[in-house]
């Protein structure tokens, strides 16, 4: 699958573009950064999930990507941190390695916008974007393992009890596919002057490379 901008084809891979993505406006380069999020990102998690209902009424053992020996959605959860630390680091434009803070600003200004997590908050965290940071994003990236907390499935997204607490995979899922579809808005606005934060991150990563 490829993608045309600017009157040249893009495969969405940084090495094999490099050539092309250098010729490009800002504007290009944010359509080849979209087109890479979602091939690389949304998209295949999308399929993963497609495949697992698909499968749910195989029996044990029979199931390719969600079963008593195998499980996908701890990688799925650890992708979707990879992209909230991705787009913090875009739209804070910032030119070194991302962290907490580029982290927190996206889950802040993006994620939950209804705010569900201040109704039903973990203890000690108490935003959502320190909450995701410290428990999810930090364990997954370090030990592959989420801290203390743990995931679960369907539409509410914050599940608490008596020891427990979980986030709900799909809504998180849900959550980061609306939160770029925003943020992507208004970087095509220049709201706040996003464009320059965009074109400096995408020079440091994909152009100069260091």
């Amino acid at each position: 699958m490829t993608i045309m901008i600017e009157n040249k084809k893009f495969f969405g891979f940084a090495d094999h573009d490099y050539k092309e993505i250098v010729t490009l406006s800002v504007e290009g380069k944010i359509k080849w950064f979209e087109y890479r999020f979602n091939k690389i990102i949304i998209r295949p998690i999308e399929d993963i999930m497609k495949i697992v209902a698909k499968e749910q009424k195989k029996p044990q053992g029979a199931k390719l990507l969600e079963d008593e020996d195998v499980s996908i959605f701890t990688i799925v959860v650890l992708a979707i941190c990879v992209g909230i630390d991705l787009l913090g680091g875009f739209l804070d434009g910032t030119k070194g390695d991302t962290n907490r803070k580029t982290f927190k600003n996206f889950v802040t200004q993006f994620l939950d916008p209804q705010k569900e997590y201040l109704k039903t908050p973990y203890e000690g965290a108490h935003t959502y974007a320190t909450f995701l940071y410290m428990k999810f994003r930090c364990g997954l990236a370090h030990n592959l393992t989420i801290k203390e907390v743990g995931f679960t499935y369907g539409e509410k997204y914050f599940v608490k009890g008596d020891g427990f607490y979980y986030v709900s995979v799909d809504r998180l899922f849900k959550d980061l596919k609306r939160g770029l579809e925003q943020y992507l808005s208004e970087l095509s606005r220049n709201k706040s002057n996003l464009k320059r934060n965009f074109n400096d991150r995408f020079e440091h990563i994909f152009i100069r490379k260091k």
